[in-house]
């Protein structure tokens, strides 16, 4: 049975032709150096944690940055490690 008519996508991201970055914004974390990546949001299970902390483990010059906290943050900080 096709439901197709009752389901609607709504994609994860940012809108970037809504958000442009503003050059003249002051650089919130200029103290810490490029490139880096931004995880922004409650550490869940089910946020692919584990996928992040592979993927940077394979580009050793990225730093990141975390705002959150959750109930997987012992657990995503022992997968930062364990990746290197």
């Amino acid at each position: 049975r096709d439901h197709g008519d009752k389901i609607r996508v709504i994609p994860l991201g940012v809108d970037v032709d809504r958000f442009v970055p503003d050059e003249r914004a002051p650089d919130l974390f200029a103290g810490i150096a490029r490139p880096r990546a931004l995880f922004v949001g409650k550490l869940r299970h089910y946020k692919g944690l584990e996928v992040l902390a592979d993927a940077l483990a394979r580009l050793p010059d990225f730093h990141l940055i975390v705002v959150g906290d959750g109930p997987e943050r012992t657990t995503f900080e022992k997968a930062l490690r364990d990746h290197g």
